[in-house]
């Protein structure tokens, strides 16, 4: 490679001995920023022979191009380095900054035509050029980069543009100071470039490199190089989730509603929250556990579930998730106190004639109920009827677990049936008959002849037994035992 040279055109001879030629002598000035180089040549006499030649016609070509030509009408007395033109020219190095030239003489000596030249091809010093870059390592956001080229020459500056969809961010001016492999590590890739990916967790972006000449980076040589890299948003990149709000819902009922509290098998709850993206991700459902387990599409959440069957205290978790696929910490919402409730249940209801006065009874009844903290309460009313009618008659109300003595009179010789029933506030009930008999008389015969009445008084034309009995012998019913007949019955025989 050169920056200097020389070009002789062959020799005339004017004596056994003795030459005459002209030569180009040349040298060379480069531009990088250009990617050009300018050659100044000077056309001067040469040869061996000490005297003069006349030198006419004269062409000079570099790359190509007649940079210079005389015609045959002027002439020159030239002498070893008499000055015959001088001048300059420039060349466009290839891309990659290699470049060749050949510079040809052609001259007239002692002649006025030309008859004699000369050509010769230098290679031109090579140019540095732009960088490529080699490598451009995957990196999560929050990270240094990783970009790595080999500089063309220690003076080189360059830049990083780093881009992914309408994010952007170039370097200050790099000055590696090497021609050796160098990496870039000096920039931490921020957060803010996740913006462009709100539906993804990873995605490309690009390194553009540009080379500068100078050592303001100003002047930028060849074309930027560029590579492309992955880079990924990082796991703690997630939706949040903000308060989270339970409230009872009992438009299904209204005394529930009118107590204001939770009731199990009643009450509903409604969970409402509110939740944003992370780096312009978008929230799209909300899963719910605890209370209930449910998904629910949207971007904020008013969800109200089914009736709650059990009792407790419930709370009800909510997660988030968002376009990326990311699943925000759950957050709980306050807790609602759920209270138990049952049916009424009778435990115990006897009714008795008086001892002194058979004509009055005396009831006796007791009940269970849910309290629901307070707010619940019951009412029980008490019917009866003759054994042998079928409609019942309202007495009305009676006391819990309290012996009432009712005021009205009942017939000694006819047996009645006692019914209690005991309604709570949600209009649930539960209900319990008894049976009282007529007075005890040890035997009793109908009018007419055809009733008996053992124990008690005879209401029928039918043998009525109001004392327990105890059979000796052998009981017969239609003939058979009754034991075999019982088993009959009941096949198994």
């Amino acid at each position: 490679m050169a920056l200097s040279g020389s070009v002789e055109t062959n020799a005339w001879t004017p004596d056994s001995g003795k030459t005459k030629t002209v030569i180009l002598n040349w040298t060379a000035t480069q531009s990088v920023a250009n990617n050009q180089t300018t050659i100044s040549w000077e056309l001067v006499g040469g040869g061996t022979s000490s005297g003069y030649v006349v030198v006419s016609e004269l062409r000079v070509k570099i790359d190509g191009t007649e940079v210079y030509y005389r015609s045959h009408s002027e002439h020159t007395n030239c002498y070893i380095g008499t000055k015959l033109a001088s001048g300059t020219h420039t060349v466009t190095h290839a891309n990659d900054g290699t470049k060749s030239v050949t510079i040809s003489v052609e001259a007239g000596i002692y002649n006025w035509a030309i008859n004699k030249s000369g050509s010769s091809t230098f290679t031109i010093d090579t140019i540095p050029r732009a960088s490529s870059i080699t490598s451009a390592s995957n990196v999560t956001l929050g990270n240094a980069c990783s970009i790595k080229w080999t500089p063309n020459a220690a003076s080189f500056r360059y830049k990083i543009k780093f881009s992914i969809g309408s994010w952007n961010y170039t370097t200050g001016a790099i000055h590696p100071n090497t021609t050796s492999a160098y990496t870039y590590t000096s920039y931490t890739i921020p957060l803010a470039a996740a913006n462009q990916l709100p539906s993804a967790t990873s995605g490309t972006m690009t390194a553009t490199l540009y080379t500068y000449s100078n050592s303001g980076a100003t002047t930028q040589i060849g074309s930027a190089a560029t590579k492309n890299f992955t880079v990924t948003v990082p796991s703690t990149v997630i939706p949040t989730v903000g308060t989270v709000t339970a409230t009872i819902d009992n438009s299904g009922n209204s005394v529930v509603n009118g107590w204001g509290l939770a009731v199990a098998g009643y009450t509903k709850v409604k969970v409402s929250a509110s939740a944003s993206g992370a780096y312009s991700s978008t929230v799209n459902s909300f899963t719910l556990s605890s209370g209930y387990s449910t998904t629910v599409n949207g971007s904020s959440l008013n969800y109200t579930g089914g009736i709650i069957s059990s009792s407790g205290n419930k709370s009800f978790g909510v997660v988030a998730k968002d376009s990326r696929g990311r699943s925000s910490a759950k957050v709980t919402s306050n807790v609602i106190t759920f209270y138990a409730y049952t049916k009424p249940s009778i435990t115990a209801f006897t009714a008795a004639r008086d001892e002194i006065n058979p004509n009055k009874m005396i009831i006796t009844a007791n009940w269970s109920f849910a309290s629901v903290n307070g707010k619940n309460s019951t009412t029980a009313t008490l019917y009866y009827k003759k054994s042998t009618t079928s409609s019942w008659t309202t007495y009305g109300a009676i006391e819990k677990n309290t012996s009432t003595e009712l005021t009205t009179d009942f017939d000694q010789t006819s047996s009645y049936n006692f019914k209690v029933v005991v309604t709570d506030a949600l209009s649930n009930s539960a209900q319990d008959e008894v049976f009282v008999s007529t007075i005890q008389v040890l035997l009793d015969f109908r009018a007419g002849g055809k009733g008996l009445g053992i124990g008690k008084i005879a209401e029928s034309d039918a043998m009525e037994v109001a004392l327990d009995a105890k059979f000796i012998g052998n009981v017969y019913y239609n003939g058979v035992l009754l034991a075999d007949y019982i088993k009959q019955v009941a096949g198994l025989t």
